[in-house]
């Protein structure tokens, strides 16, 4: 079996144009996926930012977007670049839980899709906590994970992340050969 260990962040264009990739590399070969959430702007607020907020100016926001554009036409993914950077940290909380109860892809996707695509703001615990309950979580589940595991788990990420030297997202471990970036399926394909 080949082991693909990703790092990524819900609010990282990269990771998202790359999980086409990710997703396809599962379904057509003997795949056990660790999905490591890497919070990349931890200092975003709730309520999220905008570019600006952040510090980017107009020209660079400009070639960013055209950059994420013009890989989604190539990729064939479908993207919205979101007026507003949404804080990612509950969300990358609430997959660690939907990863223990075997719902993560479900969970993942809707994430993604609800950013990305429908460009709502993945910090809204009603929203997170309702797509759990759908997947067959129940709420008192999800506040004792937040009360007595995540913390933790969270803080286990971050040593995988500094034992492997990751420094940004996506971030691919391929049966132990590394790939930083975006990444193509053929790419990732070569590593197994």
């Amino acid at each position: 079996m080949n082991k693909v260990i990703v790092f990524s962040d819900y609010s990282c264009p990269f990771c998202y144009l790359s999980k086409k990739a990710l997703d396809m590399l599962v379904e057509k070969h003997d795949i056990k996926l660790e999905w490591i959430g890497y919070e990349i702007h931890p200092k975003i607020p709730e309520g999220g930012m905008t570019f600006p907020e952040m510090g980017f100016d107009e020209d660079y926001i400009d070639v960013i977007a055209g950059e994420i554009k013009k890989y989604a036409l190539q990729l064939d993914v479908e993207i919205n670049i979101p007026e507003r950077f949404s804080n990612s940290h509950l969300a990358l909380l609430l997959t660690e839980l939907a990863s223990d109860r075997s719902v993560f892809k479900e969970f993942n996707d809707r994430v993604y899709q609800d950013y990305w695509v429908r460009e709502i703001d993945i910090n809204d615990s009603t929203r997170l906590y309702s797509y759990l309950e759908e997947l067959g979580i129940s709420r008192s589940e999800i506040d004792v994970f937040l009360k007595t595991t995540a913390r933790e788990r969270f803080k286990g990420n971050l040593k995988l992340v500094e034992s492997y030297g990751v420094s940004a997202v996506p971030n691919f471990i391929v049966n132990g050969k590394q790939f930083r970036g975006l990444q193509t399926y053929e790419d990732l394909k070569k590593a197994l």
